[in-house]
């Protein structure tokens, strides 16, 4: 995700400008910082004791991370110049590579 932000920031910046980099890397720092949010929440527990208890909090975990997720970008709205397709764009490409890393590194 971290090397997907960073080509996908390059790429708004060579194509629009520094606003656009900005805002990419705006809409990647979003994405990764709910991600390892997520990580961390969902495997606090370790070991196959544990097997029950990582999977409830996998509930808890994804409750944060769209909450966490949801305040990023409000107040990178608020307070934050920055060109919305260059965010929106970036934020679904470095989501959608989470979704996919699984089937890609089997």
């Amino acid at each position: 995700q971290c090397g997907l932000r960073v080509r996908l920031a390059a790429i708004c910046g060579v194509l629009s400008g520094w606003l656009a980099f900005y805002s990419a890397c705006l809409a990647g720092i979003c994405c990764i910082l709910s991600t390892a949010t997520f990580a961390v929440i969902s495997f606090r527990k370790g070991g196959a004791k544990a097997a029950a208890e990582i999977a409830r909090s996998f509930y808890r975990a994804e409750a944060v991370k769209w909450l966490m997720t949801i305040i990023f970008m409000m107040v990178v709205f608020i307070f934050v110049p920055i060109i919305a397709g260059a965010f929106f764009a970036t934020f679904c490409i470095v989501q959608m590579a989470y979704w996919a890393a699984p089937g890609l590194f089997k």
